[in-house]
């Protein structure tokens, strides 16, 4: 398989975590998002926000 220029890699690592002063608060996902095409790297606070950041950065490359 050859890889083309629409080819976008995008890693993305989510993880539970507690805030250090709530430690017996609940947990909250928390997110890396690794763009391979740039090098550039995102943290997101949630889900969402992962998907947003995702969402923002493929948008940006395929807006007509």
């Amino acid at each position: 398989m050859l890889a083309s220029n629409d080819d976008q890699v995008l890693v993305i690592r989510f993880w539970w975590e507690r805030e250090v002063a709530e430690l017996s608060g609940p947990r909250r996902w928390r997110a890396r998002i690794t763009y391979v095409n740039s090098g550039q790297q995102f943290y997101a606070s949630g889900v969402d926000d992962a998907f947003a950041v995702v969402r923002y950065l493929l948008g940006e490359k395929y807006q007509s």
